[in-house]
């Protein structure tokens, strides 16, 4: 990796880790429900699981764009227009209630989803 590679890998991972999403929302319901080693259990696997996404979908985009050369071009736009009609859906859909139930565990790495 260069130097500018590996900073925008660092400026994608300090966005993921500050953006609030599903993976916030599971740590803190999760350790309110069952206490901090359980929150402190989720926040290690969701961060393990993003540098592990990132560089596996780093690795993989840029083999793609490697091999299919302008054509690229097509699926990224496409991919994006994919993911602006996601968050237009996600931004107009109905709110739904959740219920949310305190759940004792007796070692967070045992914590399974409920």
């Amino acid at each position: 990796m260069t130097f500018e590679s590996t900073i925008a890998f660092a400026i994608a991972m300090f966005l993921l880790a500050v953006s609030p999403g599903p993976g916030i929302a599971a740590a803190v319901s999760r350790t309110l429900g069952t206490g901090v080693g359980a929150g402190f259990a989720v926040t290690t696997g969701l961060i393990i699981g993003d540098i592990v996404l990132l560089g596996f979908a780093i690795l993989g985009l840029s083999s793609v764009a490697k091999a299919m050369g302008p054509a690229f071009e097509f699926v990224k736009y496409a991919g994006a227009a994919y993911l602006a009609w996601l968050g237009w859906k996600a931004l107009t859909a109905p709110a739904v209630p959740l219920d949310i139930s305190a759940v004792a565990s007796p070692a967070p790495w045992r914590e399974a989803a409920v």
